[in-house]
């Protein structure tokens, strides 16, 4: 798995020249996550609908834009691993108890059970997006 990381590293500091100097940090709870989700496999890009990095410095880009909510003032429910946007950042943790129960569920729910903040009106999108 190291090898299909480095390469992604070094693509995310192309697209990213401003964050260049920080090579993405992935968490164990993403890796648990990438290592069943071939869609996110290898890259630090989810793949879903609107892709959102994995492994960037949360603090360094709210810094740096002031689009972004202050991590100070984040919702407690998005969690950050350290400084850095995880899996779980926008995703409730894996839990192997309940995770085919609430996956099955997506499709019949208003609400999506595996988001840690519910979505309507683009609620998890504007935990951290301002503008």
């Amino acid at each position: 798995m190291r090898g299909r990381y480095s390469i992604s590293v070094i693509a995310f500091a192309l697209v990213v020249p401003s964050l260049s100097w920080a090579a993405p940090s992935i968490d164990k709870a993403s890796v648990e996550c990438i290592g069943c989700h071939e869609e996110v496999e290898g890259t630090f890009q989810h793949t879903g609908d609107t892709g959102h990095a994995v492994g960037v410095d949360y603090s360094l880009a709210a810094s740096k834009n002031p689009g972004l909510v202050k991590p100070s003032k984040l919702d407690p429910s998005i969690r950050l691993a350290g400084d850095n946007i995880s899996c779980v950042t926008c995703h409730k943790p894996y839990d192997e108890a309940s995770h085919e129960t609430l996956a099955a569920k997506r499709a019949s729910s208003a609400v999506d059970p595996l988001l840690s903040v519910d979505n309507s009106s683009s609620g998890l999108c504007t935990a951290c997006h301002a503008k």
